[in-house]
Protein backbone atom coordinates (compact mmCIF):
# COMPACT_ATOMS: atom_id res chain seq x y z
CA UNK A 1 0.00 0.00 0.00
CA UNK A 2 1.14 3.30 -0.80
CA UNK A 3 0.10 6.24 1.77
CA UNK A 4 1.46 9.89 0.07
CA UNK A 5 0.65 13.36 0.97
CA UNK A 6 -1.79 12.99 3.22
CA UNK A 7 -2.56 15.19 6.69
CA UNK A 8 -2.93 12.86 9.96
CA UNK A 9 -4.47 15.40 12.72
CA UNK A 10 -5.10 14.08 16.07
CA UNK A 11 -5.57 10.65 15.90
CA UNK A 12 -5.13 8.22 18.78
CA UNK A 13 -4.83 4.30 18.80
CA UNK A 14 -2.97 2.08 21.72
CA UNK A 15 -0.76 1.09 18.64
CA UNK A 16 0.19 3.65 15.32
CA UNK A 17 -1.76 6.90 16.46
CA UNK A 18 -1.58 7.89 12.71
CA UNK A 19 -0.73 4.46 10.83
CA UNK A 20 -0.35 0.98 12.17
CA UNK A 21 1.00 -1.99 9.20
CA UNK A 22 1.49 -5.93 10.34
CA UNK A 23 2.60 -8.48 8.14
CA UNK A 24 2.81 -6.09 4.68
CA UNK A 25 4.30 -3.63 2.72
CA UNK A 26 3.78 -0.41 3.19
CA UNK A 27 5.53 2.71 1.19
CA UNK A 28 4.87 5.98 3.18
CA UNK A 29 5.65 9.68 1.71
CA UNK A 30 4.89 13.23 2.05
CA UNK A 31 3.13 13.17 4.58
CA UNK A 32 2.08 15.36 8.02
CA UNK A 33 1.22 13.74 11.11
CA UNK A 34 0.60 16.31 13.94
CA UNK A 35 -0.82 15.77 17.57
CA UNK A 36 -1.58 12.08 17.14
CA UNK A 37 -1.40 10.05 20.53
CA UNK A 38 -0.53 6.62 20.52
CA UNK A 39 0.95 4.01 23.29
CA UNK A 40 3.36 2.10 21.14
CA UNK A 41 3.60 4.89 18.26
CA UNK A 42 1.84 8.06 18.03
CA UNK A 43 2.76 8.20 14.31
CA UNK A 44 3.51 5.06 12.39
CA UNK A 45 3.71 1.29 14.51
CA UNK A 46 5.17 -1.24 12.10
CA UNK A 47 4.82 -5.10 13.27
CA UNK A 48 6.63 -7.65 11.01
CA UNK A 49 6.29 -4.97 7.79
CA UNK A 50 8.76 -4.35 5.41
CA UNK A 51 8.13 -0.32 5.05
CA UNK A 52 9.77 2.49 3.46
CA UNK A 53 9.09 5.71 5.80
CA UNK A 54 10.44 8.94 3.15
CA UNK A 55 9.66 12.61 3.70
CA UNK A 56 7.80 12.88 6.11
CA UNK A 57 6.66 15.06 9.25
CA UNK A 58 6.13 14.00 13.02
CA UNK A 59 4.97 16.81 15.28
CA UNK A 60 3.43 17.32 18.12
CA UNK A 61 2.66 13.74 18.44
CA UNK A 62 2.18 12.41 22.28
CA UNK A 63 3.28 8.63 22.76
CA UNK A 64 6.23 6.05 24.49
CA UNK A 65 7.46 6.88 20.59
CA UNK A 66 7.01 8.64 17.26
CA UNK A 67 7.98 5.23 14.54
CA UNK A 68 8.28 1.84 16.17
CA UNK A 69 9.67 -0.97 14.19
CA UNK A 70 9.60 -4.14 15.19
CA UNK A 71 10.90 -7.04 13.05
CA UNK A 72 11.31 -7.51 9.32
CA UNK A 73 12.58 -4.61 7.27
CA UNK A 74 12.67 -0.62 7.14
CA UNK A 75 14.13 2.34 5.27
CA UNK A 76 13.63 5.84 7.05
CA UNK A 77 14.66 8.37 5.58
CA UNK A 78 14.24 12.50 4.89
CA UNK A 79 11.68 12.58 7.75
CA UNK A 80 12.07 15.41 10.18
CA UNK A 81 10.69 14.17 13.54
CA UNK A 82 10.55 16.93 16.17
CA UNK A 83 9.05 18.61 19.07
CA UNK A 84 6.69 15.04 20.26
CA UNK A 85 6.88 13.47 23.73
CA UNK A 86 8.10 10.00 23.38
CA UNK A 87 11.20 9.09 21.71
CA UNK A 88 11.57 9.44 17.72
CA UNK A 89 11.86 6.36 15.95
CA UNK A 90 12.38 2.77 18.38
CA UNK A 91 13.50 -0.60 16.39
CA UNK A 92 13.14 -3.97 18.46
CA UNK A 93 13.57 -7.16 18.39
CA UNK A 94 14.99 -8.22 14.72
CA UNK A 95 14.82 -4.87 12.65
CA UNK A 96 16.75 -4.55 9.98
CA UNK A 97 16.60 -1.08 9.21
CA UNK A 98 18.11 1.95 7.89
CA UNK A 99 17.54 5.36 9.28
CA UNK A 100 19.76 8.10 7.54
CA UNK A 101 19.63 11.67 6.52
CA UNK A 102 16.76 12.51 9.27
CA UNK A 103 16.11 15.41 11.79
CA UNK A 104 15.41 14.08 14.95
CA UNK A 105 15.22 17.12 17.68
CA UNK A 106 13.89 18.78 20.43
CA UNK A 107 11.28 15.27 21.58
CA UNK A 108 11.31 14.34 25.56
CA UNK A 109 12.90 10.92 24.72
CA UNK A 110 15.98 9.67 22.75
CA UNK A 111 15.68 10.42 19.30
CA UNK A 112 16.76 6.65 18.46
CA UNK A 113 16.17 3.76 20.72
CA UNK A 114 17.61 0.43 19.47
CA UNK A 115 16.92 -2.32 21.63
CA UNK A 116 17.27 -5.86 19.99
CA UNK A 117 16.79 -9.14 21.43
CA UNK A 118 20.28 -11.33 22.67
CA UNK A 119 21.80 -12.70 19.69
CA UNK A 120 19.21 -11.50 17.26
CA UNK A 121 20.25 -11.18 14.03
CA UNK A 122 19.00 -7.07 14.27
CA UNK A 123 20.68 -5.20 12.05
CA UNK A 124 20.52 -1.13 12.00
CA UNK A 125 22.48 1.35 10.33
CA UNK A 126 22.22 4.52 10.88
CA UNK A 127 23.74 7.76 9.09
CA UNK A 128 23.64 11.55 7.72
CA UNK A 129 21.14 12.18 10.57
CA UNK A 130 20.87 15.67 13.08
CA UNK A 131 20.21 13.98 16.47
CA UNK A 132 19.91 17.32 18.53
CA UNK A 133 17.50 18.53 21.68
CA UNK A 134 16.67 15.68 22.61
CA UNK A 135 16.39 14.79 26.33
CA UNK A 136 16.04 11.62 28.43
CA UNK A 137 17.46 10.12 31.42
CA UNK A 138 19.81 7.89 29.42
CA UNK A 139 20.74 7.97 25.92
CA UNK A 140 18.71 11.47 24.79
CA UNK A 141 20.75 10.85 21.16
CA UNK A 142 21.14 7.11 20.64
CA UNK A 143 19.74 4.31 23.23
CA UNK A 144 21.14 0.69 22.09
CA UNK A 145 20.00 -2.10 24.67
CA UNK A 146 20.43 -5.50 23.76
CA UNK A 147 22.94 -6.41 20.99
CA UNK A 148 22.32 -6.79 17.58
CA UNK A 149 24.91 -5.86 14.96
CA UNK A 150 24.50 -2.11 14.28
CA UNK A 151 26.57 0.66 12.48
CA UNK A 152 26.67 4.29 13.15
CA UNK A 153 28.10 6.80 10.80
CA UNK A 154 28.79 10.93 10.18
CA UNK A 155 25.92 12.08 12.24
CA UNK A 156 25.72 14.99 13.72
CA UNK A 157 24.92 14.30 17.65
CA UNK A 158 24.67 17.61 19.37
CA UNK A 159 22.99 19.78 22.27
CA UNK A 160 21.09 16.12 23.69
CA UNK A 161 20.69 16.12 27.95
CA UNK A 162 20.66 12.97 29.56
CA UNK A 163 20.29 13.33 32.90
CA UNK A 164 22.75 10.51 34.21
CA UNK A 165 24.48 8.52 31.18
CA UNK A 166 25.06 9.25 27.90
CA UNK A 167 23.85 12.46 26.10
CA UNK A 168 24.72 11.64 22.70
CA UNK A 169 25.05 7.44 23.13
CA UNK A 170 24.10 5.13 26.05
CA UNK A 171 24.94 1.31 25.28
CA UNK A 172 23.29 -1.29 27.57
CA UNK A 173 24.33 -4.93 26.70
CA UNK A 174 25.30 -4.01 23.47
Amino acid sequence: ISIIDNIFINKSASRGGGLFNSSGRMYVTGNTFNGNTGESASGISLEFAVAFILNNTFSNNVGYNVIYCEADSQIISNNTISNNIGSGIVCSKDCKTTISDNAITNNTGPALVISSNFYSGAIVYIYRNFLSQNSYIKGAGIYFSNGGNHTVSNNIICNNKADSLGGAIFCNNS
